[in-house]
């Protein structure tokens, strides 16, 4: 993923050109599924990315292989299409040279951030989980998903201001909120506020998750209280590498 930050820095040589930026896309994605083995026309080892950046998921891609589904790697090759696609939304707009609206920036936001893409990869970290799709497709999970992405691009977007600023780059959600409330302080109060929010939601979400409810044993399995652990440990974690 280090080529993707060529295209986020003002110093990156791919900063500005959208076509090549698109061309990059499209290469990774093509070799993510081919490494995933979910290119069935074509053995991995016969091609070879222009970037040495993009070989790198060859280890990556051989890891999951062998430890995921199909549906779960699909899982993981949608997530970083969408990743793919909004990385590709968000620097349109920043050559647009216009701050979009709050409801604009969220519209990609959470989607370039690539929370998405680790978060399916969460459950190779933990030895035999592989959670079903009647867990991963409940509304639960999906909100839970959200809150974990909305808490970590907040604290990203609080804490990265300066060092964003400093590279030219200012579509993050404090110049955003500024713009809209005419000061920063009001903007880190805003930003403060939903992190607060979003914090809470994350947890009523993940206590209906692990309370059995009537007959159904999916809510009581211990594998989702260590996925929901997993999501804390993302936040938390990430927080401590800011």
């Amino acid at each position: 993923m280090a080529r993707g930050v060529e295209i986020d820095l003002s110093t990156g040589s791919l900063w500005d050109d959208v076509d090549g930026a698109q061309n990059y896309r499209t290469e990774t994605l093509d070799y993510v599924r081919l490494c995933l083995g979910l290119s069935y026309d074509r053995d991995w080892r016969s091609v070879k990315p222009s970037s040495p950046i993009i070989r790198g998921f060859e280890v990556i891609g051989k890891a999951l292989r062998s430890a995921y589904d199909v549906e779960h790697r699909e899982r993981f090759s949608q997530e970083m299409k969408v990743f793919v696609e909004m990385s590709e939304r968000e620097q349109r707009v920043r050559l647009n040279g216009v701050l979009p609206s709050v409801e604009e920036f969220w519209g990609y936001r959470l989607g370039s951030s690539a929370v998405g893409v680790c978060l399916a990869a969460l459950e190779f970290t933990y030895d035999d989980m592989q959670l079903p799709a009647s867990i991963m497709h409940n509304a639960d999970m999906e909100l839970l998903w959200d809150q974990t992405n909305i808490i970590i691009s907040t604290v990203n977007d609080l804490l990265s201001l300066k060092k964003e600023m400093a590279c030219g780059s200012i579509q993050s959600l404090l110049p955003i909120l500024y713009v809209k409330l005419g000061s920063i302080q009001a903007a880190v109060d805003q930003a403060t506020k939903l992190l607060i929010a979003s914090v809470r939601v994350f947890e009523e979400v993940a206590q209906r998750l692990v309370e059995p409810q009537g007959s159904s044993t999916a809510k009581s399995n211990p594998k989702i209280r260590a996925f929901i652990d997993g999501c804390r440990f993302y936040c938390t974690g990430n927080l401590s590498w800011r």
